[in-house]
């Protein structure tokens, strides 16, 4: 019995709030590199309270270089752990739920993101693809993918690829890896990938709430990178109510099944 107990004590935390708290505090047992990017990500396995989990890290923080390459020329170009956490904030603002927990901490001597390390991954993207595996519910995948490109719409991502989009082991979807996005830019990257929405997400879109945004985001996010993302977030309503009209409801709208909310 007692063994069960500490077995039991020992789990993973589940709520956001507890993630939150064990990425801030757990002491750092072990670092990991993770490829040879420039964002310097890294992977840290953290122990708090007879618990041991691991955590994303960057330490990332370019602003306003005038080029992201010779060849991809983008002027204010910013690159910044920073955006990790305001992704975050606005996932769980608009219950999308695609977003790992993460928070700030001081890692090595520098400012970062820790971000919760995805439990019980199967494959990201790029090897579903190349497996040519598909998920066990089409449809459910098809509205995991849908929601995931309203947010990246209207967080302007920039960076979104099949190295960053990884499957649990029930299939869910979780977006990582948003350090290029927050662009200051009025429009949309992708018009066509706004084509559908939940009703849900739809409503919680039109209430999204300035003040509110201000106070969770505003340390990580300028004046113009909210103006930006309130100029998208009417464009990205503007345009599904047009096509609502052209289309019909059935074409656009859909429930999001309670049971499959994160």
């Amino acid at each position: 019995m007692v063994g069960l107990l500490l077995l039991a004590l020992a789990a993973p935390p589940a709520s956001d709030a507890a993630r939150e708290e064990f990425l801030r505090y757990g002491e750092i047992v072990d670092v990991e590199r993770l490829g040879q990017g420039v964002t310097g990500t890294r992977h840290a396995t953290l122990h708090l309270h007879g618990v041991k989990h691991g955590a994303h890290v960057q330490t990332v923080d370019i602003q306003h270089r005038p080029m992201a390459s010779f060849a991809n020329f983008e002027p204010g170009f910013t690159d910044s752990f920073k955006y990790n956490i305001a992704a975050y904030e606005i996932d769980r603002m608009l219950g999308v739920g695609m977003s790992p927990v993460c928070v700030f901490r001081r890692f090595e001597g520098k400012s970062a993101a820790f971000c919760w390390w995805v439990d019980d991954v199967l494959m990201d993207e790029a090897k579903r693809r190349a497996r040519r595996m598909q998920p066990p519910d089409r449809m459910r995948h098809s509205r995991q993918v849908w929601r995931m490109r309203i947010f990246d719409q209207l967080i302007y991502n920039t960076d979104r690829n099949q190295g960053n989009l990884l499957y649990d082991r029930d299939w869910n979807l979780w977006a990582i890896d948003h350090t290029r996005a927050f662009r200051v830019w009025p429009k949309l990257a992708r018009e066509r990938d706004v084509t559908h929405i939940d009703r849900d997400l739809l409503e919680r879109l039109k209430a999204l709430d300035r003040k509110r945004v201000e106070m969770r985001t505003g340390e990580w996010l300028s004046r113009q990178q909210i103006d930006g993302l309130f100029a998208r977030r009417d464009l990205i309503v503007k345009r599904l109510e047009e096509r609502v009209r052209k289309m019909g409801e059935a074409a656009v709208l859909f429930d999001w099944p309670r049971e499959e909310q994160r």
